[in-house]
């Protein structure tokens, strides 16, 4: 009987000798794996690409900048709007421009009247 429970416990040894190496040679493959994983992203660095981290910050700066455009667009087209709403209803103030035009189209209208007397 103690030969039977000595032939018994030894092969749970042996089972969990087995079990222990299986387990290490998993992390070692883990271990390894990663390595690889982490030659590979340098490798590629190194190549110029970009990791998946990398790309998403980008993409994130570059919506960012559109997002600034468009408002600043906004407000380009609010402003615009306003000027228009202004100009529709026009101040009572004219403009230099608006000066010039009224005197030389009276000074023409005289000359059209004194040249046809």
């Amino acid at each position: 009987m103690e030969d039977i429970k000595a032939l018994e416990e030894e092969e749970a040894k042996e089972k969990a000798a087995e079990e222990a190496a299986k387990a290490a040679e998993a992390e070692a493959a883990k271990a390894k794996a990663a390595e690889e994983a982490k030659a590979a992203e340098e490798a590629a660095k190194a190549a110029g690409a970009k990791s998946a981290v990398e790309l998403v910050k980008e993409l994130e700066e570059k919506l960012k900048s559109k997002e600034d455009e468009l408002t600043k667009l906004n407000s380009q087209i609010v402003a615009i709007n306003n000027k228009r709403t202004v100009s529709d209803n026009p101040p009572a103030k004219a403009t230099a421009a608006d000066v010039m035009k009224d005197l030389f189209g009276k000074k023409e209208k005289k000359e059209e009247l004194t040249n046809g007397n």
